[in-house]
């Protein structure tokens, strides 16, 4: 029960500091050791579908799909919603990869191993030069979503 509340405080912790990602950097991306293409598309009022797939420069292929949890309509890297995902769903040994940032071009990400050094603020920090755009099936954007306050009690 420890690890997993812990678990949990690392996750929200690391959320907080990551800028807000949206549909927009869904692209052909050239990284230092692999490219890739990512698609950002909202799933419902509640998630985000991160598809993320790559082919590193020894032509090893690595993808996964992965379904973030985004309530009320936050995008990747707001406060409580994931901005860190697996490079491959069925091999973790493929390491992993925190979305940081994304202006104009550039994706800013940080790579490492295991999910605990991305959390952390750890990992080796690269920035993805998108190419090309690619259209977000479902887009959305970040610009003015924030949580309610809760009414008159949060004024």
């Amino acid at each position: 029960m420890r690890s997993i509340l812990a678990a949990i405080a690392v996750l929200l912790c690391a959320s907080v500091s990551a800028a807000e990602i949206p549909s927009a950097a869904s692209g052909a991306y050239v990284a230092p050791d692999r490219l890739c293409r990512l698609v950002l598309s909202r799933a419902g009022a509640n998630h985000i579908d991160v598809d993320l797939l790559c082919v590193t420069d020894a032509g090893v292929p690595t993808s996964t799909l992965f379904r973030a949890e985004a309530w009320a309509g936050r995008c990747i890297g707001a406060q409580f919603t994931a901005n860190v995902f697996p490079l491959s769903g069925s091999s973790p040994m493929a390491g992993f990869v925190a979305l940081d940032a994304f202006a104009g071009n550039a994706l800013y990400v940080r790579r490492a191993p295991d999910p605990s050094t991305l959390y952390n603020g750890g990992g080796v920090a690269q920035v993805w030069e998108m190419r090309r755009p690619i259209a977000s099936p479902q887009p959305y954007t970040c610009a003015g979503k924030r949580p309610s306050s809760g009414g008159a009690l949060g004024r």
